[in-house]
Formats: structure tokens, C-alpha cells, sequence
């Protein structure tokens, strides 16, 4: 992995990317700043019928609804974390515009400079962005999965915070139906 260099003299030109070429991080689920379009109270209740469909899938034995809940919790989850997120969207765009097309040969730059005075440093593999951190924190990467983020210290909080609320809902929608549940069976993170 070569670290992104930013130099007019010293890039290189490459063809605009095709469809071949890596897809960007998929923002439904990665929580970045700004995401949450709901208030807390709003986000809180989407959560607690998603956790009272997602007993009903459990009880049904239902596969297609448990990966279609699974989706929606992963949306509701990246939502709710995205309070206290970094831009990490933000971010993302600007090494794009900064580095599409280009293979870093030199040493630091003007450009990479303003990059780390802001504390955000980018990493690649050719032209291709593989990591993005800010102030030392690894906000996004890429690797052969598919594009990652670590949560933040807060954001780690926030999803706490977010499983708590579905469990509990989850717990009373199966007592509600007359189900006693040990959710840690069923527990994901």
C-alpha cells in the first residue's frame, strides 16, 4: 500500500474508471455526519418495529423477512450511530476528487500536506483509495469484502445504545406474544 502523493509534476494520468472498477462505499449503512433524517424519538420507534417484525420473522421461521430485517437494522443502526459520526462521506468525495485517475510516485506535496494539516491522511493501492483515517482514527477502508469503517469511541456508544433499544423491544414483543426469549441466542452486533 503506497501512501496518496499529491504533485502535478509527479502523477500520472490514468483512463476514467469502468464498471469494473471498485463501487463506492454503499451510505445507507456506513454512518457518516448528516445521515440521520429522523429525530431520535422518530428513529427510537422505527426501531421498535423493526425489533416487534423482527420477533414475528423469529417465530415464523421466516428467512426472507430475517434478511430483510437484517438490512433494515443494519440502515437503522448506520442512522442512528451517524449523531456523532464523522463526514466520513465528506471525506470520501474529496480524496476522490483528489486522486481520481492518478498514481502517486513522489513524495509529499502542497496537497498532501492541507490533507494531513486537516488531519485526514489517505492511503492507496494504485490510483484506488484503500483507507481514509482522520486524527489517527481509521474512518473508512476498503479491502476485498467491500468497503469497512471503525467506529469512533462515540459511535461504539451509540450502536450500544441502539442494540439496547432493539433488544428490549425485540424481548417485549415475544413476551407480548406470549414467547419468553433469551435474546443473546439471536443477539447480532
Amino acid at each position: 500500500m503506497l501512501d496518496v502523493q499529491f504533485s502535478k509534476l509527479n502523477r500520472v494520468r490514468k483512463q476514467p474508471p469502468d464498471s469494473s472498477d471498485r463501487s463506492d462505499p454503499d451510505w445507507s449503512v456506513i454512518p457518516s455526519k448528516g445521515m440521520a433524517r429522523f429525530s431520535k424519538e422518530e428513529l427510537i420507534c422505527k426501531i421498535q418495529q423493526l425489533a416487534a417484525e423482527d420477533a414475528k420473522a423469529m417465530i415464523l421461521q421466516d428467512e426472507t423477512k430475517f434478511r430483510t430485517i437484517k438490512t433494515q437494522r443494519e440502515v437503522l443502526c448506520a442512522q442512528y450511530i451517524s449523531q456523532v459520526s464523522p463526514d466520513r462521506q465528506k471525506m470520501y468525495q474529496k480524496a476522490v476528487e483528489n486522486t481520481y485517475g492518478l498514481s502517486f510516485i513522489s513524495p509529499k506535496t502542497p496537497i498532501e500536506l492541507l490533507f494531513e494539516k486537516e488531519g485526514i491522511h489517505i492511503s492507496s493501492v494504485g490510483s484506488q483509495i484503500s483507507r481514509i483515517e482522520s486524527s489517527g482514527q481509521l474512518v473508512l477502508e476498503h479491502n476485498t469484502v467491500g468497503w469497512s469503517y471503525q467506529k469512533t469511541p462515540e459511535e461504539a456508544r451509540k450502536q450500544t445504545e441502539f442494540y439496547q433499544v432493539y433488544h428490549s423491544a425485540y424481548d417485549a414483543a415475544k413476551r407480548t406474544m406470549g414467547i419468553q426469549s433469551n435474546f443473546s441466542a439471536f443477539k447480532t452486533t
